[in-house]
C-alpha cells in the first residue's frame, strides 16, 4: 500500500508525462540597418530597418543644393507603402508645403531642404518585406524597404 501511495504522489507531482514546459522569453527585435537611397540631389532615408504593426516609422527625403525642383504646396512629399504583392498598405501620407519649400525651387550649393513624413503601420499588417515609394513634386521616385515583424514570444 506503501508502493502506491509513493506512485501516485509521484504522479501528482510531475503532471502525466513528467516534462516541464518552458516558459516563453521575451526577446528584442534584432536591429537592422536603416534604409537609404540617393538620387542626384535627393536623398531618402528611413530611421529604422524594421517597424512592429502599430509602431512609427519615420522617412525623411532630403534634397542638397544644387538643385532645382517642383513641388505641389498642398503636398511636396507623398509617400506610398505597399507589401510583396503591389498591395498598398496605408493611406496617402503626405507632407504639407510651408512657404519656401514648395513650388518652384532654386537651391543654392550647400543649401538643402528636408522633408520627414511617420508612417504608422496598422496594428493587424502581417510581419514581412515592404516598399515605401517617396515622390518629392517632380523628382524621380525613391524606394526603400522596410521590415515590418513582431518580437518572439508574442511580446
Amino acid at each position: 500500500m506503501h508502493r502506491f501511495r509513493h506512485i501516485a504522489v509521484c504522479l501528482a507531482v510531475t503532471g502525466c508525462g513528467g516534462t516541464a514546459v518552458a516558459t516563453p522569453t521575451c526577446r528584442p527585435l534584432p536591429s537592422s540597418q536603416p534604409p537609404s537611397v540617393q538620387s542626384g540631389a535627393v536623398h531618402a532615408e528611413a530611421d529604422a530597418g524594421s517597424v512592429a504593426p502599430g509602431g512609427r516609422l519615420g522617412f525623411t527625403v532630403t534634397v542638397l543644393g544644387p538643385a532645382t525642383l517642383m513641388t505641389d504646396c498642398t503636398s511636396p512629399l507623398q509617400v506610398t507603402i505597399v507589401d510583396s504583392s503591389g498591395l498598398s498598405v496605408n493611406s496617402p501620407i503626405m507632407a504639407g508645403g510651408a512657404p519656401g519649400r514648395c513650388g518652384s525651387l532654386q537651391l543654392n550649393a550647400g543649401e538643402e531642404l528636408s522633408y520627414p513624413v511617420r508612417w504608422n503601420p496598422d496594428p493587424t499588417l502581417p510581419s514581412g518585406t515592404y516598399t515605401a515609394t517617396l515622390m518629392l513634386g517632380d523628382q524621380p521616385p525613391l524606394r526603400l524597404s522596410v521590415l515590418v515583424r513582431t518580437a518572439r514570444g508574442g511580446c
